[in-house]
């Protein structure tokens, strides 16, 4: 399923083989061409707490089916995460009926994927002409680590103007 979604190129996180250490390579190389250069670079670090217990479920639906998964796992994901409900029993007492909205399920081979199904639908409403320029028409806005992301930036200014791109509209 990983090789047929189309995640954000620079989401490294759950992926085959070391791609965490290429993003790192790549915050190392930004930081050493433009010390070399004498070009500012801004990075802020965002750590999302407790990302994978607060994303809300209409999101991840929302997400998977943005990034195309087919529809008959869409349909599934639907009835997984539409009305679910738990309760939780101590000894011999049932408790009351919870009723779950956020979160991914925990176990799930999907749940990473479904995570950063969303942060790639959050990280793709950044606008991208406040990253930084790494070559003619070639800029970088962010590095993401599934819920760890670094926001990349030619100054503070710049930073602090970070907002979603003007006049993007989303479906759903």
């Amino acid at each position: 399923m990983e090789s047929a979604l189309p995640l954000g190129a620079r989401q490294k996180t759950f992926h085959e083989g070391d791609s965490i250490a290429d993003n790192v390579g790549i915050l190392r190389s930004l930081i050493k061409d433009c010390k070399a250069r004498h070009r500012p670079l801004c990075v802020t670090f965002v750590d999302v707490r407790k990302a994978f217990d607060t994303v809300s479920q209409e999101s991840v639906v929302k997400a998977a089916e943005r990034i195309g998964f087919p529809p008959a796992l869409l349909s599934y994901m639907q009835c997984l995460y539409t009305g679910g409900v738990t309760q939780l029993r101590v000894g011999q007492s049932l408790g009351g009926l919870i009723y779950p909205g956020r979160g991914v399920r925990q176990g799930d081979p999907l749940s990473p994927l479904l995570f950063c199904a969303v942060m790639h639908w959050v990280l793709s409403q950044l606008d991208n002409r406040l990253g930084l320029e790494l070559a003619e028409r070639v800029r970088l806005n962010h590095l993401a680590f599934a819920d760890d992301v670094a926001l990349v930036s030619s100054s503070p200014e710049a930073m602090r103007r970070r907002t979603p791109a003007q006049g993007r509209q989303e479906e759903g």
